[in-house]
C-alpha cells in the first residue's frame, strides 16, 4: 500500500507541474466546469417555484441532493475519468502491451496517473452547495452522521468509476466505446433527481442494483436527513459486489488481449 501511495503521490505532482505551464488555460477551464452545477441548481430552483415538493423532498434537501451527486461525479472526473477513457485508445493502438509488462497491478495503472483539475472548481462549488443546503435543512449533525456521510460519498465515487470501467472493458471486444462511455455518464446524470421521481418497485430495483444512481446521492441525503443508516450496509454491499466483478471482467478481458505482437 505504501508503495502505491508513493506513485499515487509522484503522479499527481508531476501533472501539477504539467498544469501550471498553461495557467490560462486552466483558469478557464475552471471557470467553465461549473456552469453544469449552477444550472442544475437554477432548474430545480425554477422547479420548486411552480411546485411544493416532490414526494417527501423540498428544494432544501433536494439542494443537498444536486451538491453530493455533482461532487461525486467531479471527484470521479478528477482521479479517474482520463484514466479509464483512455483504455480503448490503449487497446486499439497496441499500447496495453507496455502496461502489461509494468510490476504493479495492471488496475491501479490504468486507473491512475493523469487527473482532470478542471474539475476543482465544481468539487469546491460542491462542498459549498452541500454546506449551505446542511444549513438551511437545520441538521444535526454529529460524527456519526459524518462518517457515514463520508463512506457513502466513497462508495458513489466507487460506483461511478466502476460504470465507467464497465464501458471501457468493451474496448477489449470492439474498439469505438465513446458511445457507452456517453450513454452511462447521461444515466448517472439522474442521480440528483430525488428518489421519489423512481416510483415504481420495478424502477427502483432497477436503479439501485443494475445502474445504482439511487445510492450516489440519494443514499447519503437519506442517511443524513432522516438517519437510515441501514443505508451503509446496502451501499458498501452493492458498491463491492460491482466493484469485484468489474475487476474480474478487467482480468478476463485482459487474458483475451491479442496484443500488437499478435
Amino acid at each position: 500500500m505504501k508503495r502505491y501511495l508513493k506513485i499515487f503521490r509522484l503522479q499527481l505532482v508531476n501533472q501539477i507541474v504539467s498544469y501550471s505551464i498553461f495557467k490560462g488555460d486552466t483558469i478557464l477551464l475552471l471557470i467553465s466546469d461549473t456552469f453544469g452545477l449552477i444550472f442544475s441548481v437554477i432548474f430545480f430552483k425554477a422547479l420548486y417555484n411552480n411546485i411544493h415538493a416532490i414526494g417527501a423532498w423540498n428544494y432544501e434537501s433536494t439542494l443537498l441532493l444536486v451538491g453530493i451527486a455533482n461532487f461525486v461525479d467531479s471527484f470521479y472526473r478528477f482521479l479517474f475519468e482520463k484514466n479509464v477513457r483512455r483504455i480503448s485508445a490503449l487497446v486499439r493502438k497496441g499500447t496495453l502491451d507496455y502496461a502489461l509488462i509494468k510490476p504493479i497491478d495492471i488496475q491501479f495503472y490504468l486507473s491512475t496517473g493523469r487527473f482532470n483539475f478542471q474539475t476543482l472548481s465544481s468539487l469546491l462549488l460542491s462542498i459549498l452547495i452541500i454546506l449551505h443546503a446542511v444549513k438551511l435543512l437545520r441538521l444535526a449533525i454529529n460524527v456519526f452522521n459524518v462518517i457515514v456521510f463520508i463512506v457513502l460519498l466513497m462508495v458513489g465515487i466507487s460506483l461511478r468509476y466502476v460504470f465507467s470501467l464497465y464501458s471501457s472493458i468493451i474496448s477489449f471486444y470492439t474498439t469505438r466505446v465513446s458511445a457507452f462511455h456517453s450513454l452511462q455518464a447521461e444515466i448517472f446524470k439522474y442521480a440528483e433527481y430525488p428518489l421519489d421521481v423512481f416510483r415504481g418497485l420495478t424502477e427502483r430495483i432497477f436503479f439501485t442494483l443494475m445502474f445504482p444512481i439511487i445510492l450516489i446521492a440519494n443514499a447519503p441525503a437519506i442517511a443524513i436527513i432522516q438517519n437510515r443508516n441501514y443505508l451503509v450496509i446496502l451501499s458498501i454491499f452493492i458498491s463491492a459486489v460491482h466493484f469485484y466483478l468489474s475487476r474480474a471482467l478487467l482480468f478476463a478481458s485482459l487474458n483475451k488481449y491479442q496484443s500488437a505482437g499478435g
